[in-house]
């Protein structure tokens, strides 16, 4: 049976995961200017999905759409979309997902430069996703729903080259700090699923870790995602490093040593009405359908 790897990148060396098997193919990069990993196509334990659009079709035309109206959205103000666009079977779904420290007009900036690179690495492909800036955003489209629900894969890992010389001491501590903002970013709310932390040991430097989920996650669905991830620390992904990010769907987590890579605080978004309006709302434009909000 051969197996292909649709996983590409545009800056750094990472490795792909295959959770079926529990084995990891390492693909190297392309060196450029940009840093932005991706896949054509969506392959997980229980997804193999593929599918090419037209140019000019229903299909395109709802894609290009929905991703104009979310990068010119300026209502949404929490750095996550959810939108969907069209009528079966040329319905397109998209998620926007940023990370939890930067501000709404950074994400939208970011997640324009991830359209622009999706569309160009993976011309008139109906599911691909990426991400890109070293992870500050996230973008993926697909021909089915993607809202509320975990996906594992596709996923890939990037760790760092200097490992640790005191594996039960630092390997403890973070553990007990990856689990903590697991608990605490799993309890965040529809809007932003995100906390750091950090901690010190004597003889090491300071290691600091994030935790982010996509926001329709259940807490359920939250601690499944990120549980696996975290679980390839000590086996074939990051066994005895200083530095680690595992890359899902639904999940990220990432450790470094030495450095604070995120920003001091993360971004609040405003706190929302009162009185929330109805769970699904619909912006018509009588001329081409609705775009919808779950």
């Amino acid at each position: 049976m051969k197996i292909f790897l649709s996983l590409r990148t545009l800056s750094f060396p990472c490795c792909l995961l295959f959770a079926a098997s529990n084995l990891a193919y390492e693909s190297h990069a392309s060196v450029t200017s940009q840093e932005f990993q991706y896949f054509c196509d969506e392959h997980s334990i229980t997804i193999d999905i593929k599918g090419n659009y037209t140019t000019n079709s229903t299909y395109h035309t709802n894609l290009n759409t929905l991703m104009s109206n979310i990068l010119n959205n300026k209502e949404i103000d929490y750095s996550f979309y959810n939108v969907s666009y069209g009528e079966y079977p040329n319905r397109v779904y998209a998620i926007g997902l940023c990370r939890g420290d930067i501000k709404p007009e950074q994400c939208r900036t970011c997640l324009n430069q991830s359209r622009a690179n999706l569309t160009a690495v993976c011309p008139n492909r109906k599911v691909p996703i990426g991400w890109y800036n070293d992870e500050l955003c996230m973008l993926r489209y697909s021909n089915r729903s993607i809202f509320d629900r975990m996906d594992n894969g596709p996923a890939y890992y990037k760790k760092s080259d200097k490992n640790t010389t005191d594996l039960n001491e630092f390997n403890t501590k973070l553990n007990d700090l990856l689990n903590g903002l697991k608990r605490k970013a799993s309890s965040g709310d529809s809007r932003l699923k995100y906390t750091v932390g950090n901690f010190s040991l004597p003889n090491f430097d300071d290691a600091y870790g994030l935790v982010q989920f996509t926001p329709d996650l259940s807490g359920e669905d939250c601690d499944n995602c990120i549980a696996q991830s975290i679980e390839r620390i000590s086996k074939d992904c990051c066994k005895d490093s200083m530095g680690d990010r595992v890359v899902r769907p639904s999940c990220f987590m990432r450790f470094e040593t030495s450095y604070q890579f995120y920003r001091p605080t993360a971004y609040t978004p405003p706190s929302p009405p009162a009185s929330p309006p109805p769970t699904t709302t619909s912006v018509t434009n009588p001329s081409s359908g609705s775009i919808y909000y779950p």
